[in-house]
């Protein structure tokens, strides 16, 4: 039989045995123990333009039904294991507000067919990874992992699948986050490491002692730190090559976690990330979108912090001597990628403060006309 390179739906869909000798597990039966009460968010945006759609950024609170969610839930594995949408897939996934219990019976289901699936589909590790990596967050015990990965916790197929979920993991929180999550899920990284024969050259070779090292102390705030000097540093950290996860180690080696909420911190690392994408007066928007989960982290969803991020772009802008078109480009960003929310735009246009307000607000005349066009069709409809 050749082996497929990709997760192929026909390969996922063919009834496997699972390793303990009981009845025949398929797809849907997986998909039905995934049902859960979710909280579903809009999708992304949709490009840039004055012709572009209006995105709905209301966050539903509906409780779904049995049903309902079957489907959802139903649709999203499809597109995981047709290995169709998956950036989009993923995102749906990070929107999922799950019971634990629900998730470990299906990733269970999922796991105990995965050793038979390798065979033919050989990146089965990697695929997994990516359905439990956005499980990773603040608000979630991952300790469900325990139960969920014990079908294969005696073969190497166990430690493959941690280890990059570990991994996609940090680059979207930093290291330091999710090995806080993972301690405080309870979790040890040798109890998925059982079919290793030597554990220590598997961390050393996929790169996982962060993971194991204890956590250092944390710096103490420093009032001496200018806006100046943070901004300088992040410039420093913020070079186009490098990985979201070395630049969490560095961000967190150097500042506190006080610092990094505080609204200098926000300013510095707004324009660096801008700084970065920015050569030869084009704005590499591309590496922009590779940056937002770190913007993410530190805006955190914070009003104050949301509107300090528009000024810091502001500030930027007149250091350029208003570039035509570079505030648009970054505005459509902020607002495609879900970074600032609507009524925070509109403070800023009305919050005349600091140096080049005026302009920068005529410059972006279509994008608030579009703003607030599409809010009036939004209302009507």
């Amino acid at each position: 039989m050749a082996k497929s390179t990709s997760m192929d739906s026909e390969a996922f869909h063919r009834s496997h045995k699972p390793q303990n000798g009981s009845t025949v597990i398929k797809i849907k039966d997986i998909k039905k123990n995934l049902n859960t009460e979710m909280t579903l968010g809009s999708g992304c945006g949709a490009g840039y333009g004055l012709n572009k759609p209006k995105i709905d950024r209301r966050v539903s609170k509906k409780t779904y039904t049995e049903d309902e969610v079957e489907r959802k839930a139903d649709n999203l594995l499809n597109e995981l294991v047709d290995n169709k949408n998956l950036i989009e897939s993923i995102k749906d996934l990070e929107e999922f507000n799950p019971k634990t219990s629900h998730l470990e019976q299906g990733l269970k289901r999922v796991i105990e067919i995965s050793d038979d699936m390798s065979i033919d589909i050989p990146k089965i590790s990697s695929y997994l990874s990516q359905i439990i990596a956005p499980l990773f967050n603040e608000n979630l015990s991952v300790e469900f992992l325990r139960n969920a990965l014990e079908p294969v916790k005696e073969i190497k197929l166990c430690a493959d699948i941690i280890s990059e979920a570990l991994n996609r993991a940090s680059d979207r929180l930093g290291h330091s986050t999710i090995s806080d999550i993972f301690r405080a899920s309870n979790l040890q990284l040798n109890e998925f490491l059982q079919g290793i024969d030597d554990s220590k050259e598997y961390i050393n070779q996929h790169k996982l002692q962060w993971v194991t090292v204890e956590k250092s102390r944390e710096r103490t705030t420093s009032s001496s730190v200018s806006i100046d000097q943070i901004e300088n540093k992040l410039n420093q950290i913020f070079t186009p090559s490098v990985e979201n996860k070395v630049i969490f180690d560095k961000i967190e080696k150097e500042y506190s976690p006080s610092e990094c909420s505080s609204k200098p911190f926000i300013r510095a690392l707004v324009i660096a990330v801008c700084n970065s994408c920015y050569n030869q007066n084009k704005f590499d928007a591309d590496l922009f979108k590779k940056r937002v989960p770190i913007l993410n982290k530190y805006i955190a969803k914070k009003e104050d912090l949301e509107l300090e991020s528009l000024f810091a772009i502001q500030t930027l802008d007149n250091r350029l001597k208003h570039q035509p078109g570079y505030m648009r480009i970054i505005f459509d960003l902020m607002y495609d990628e879900d970074i600032v929310r609507e009524d925070v735009f509109l403070t800023w246009r009305t919050e005349d403060r600091e140096e080049g307000h005026g302009i920068c607000v005529l410059s972006l005349k279509a994008f608030f006309d579009w703003l607030t066009d599409a809010d009036n069709d939004t209302n009507e409809a």
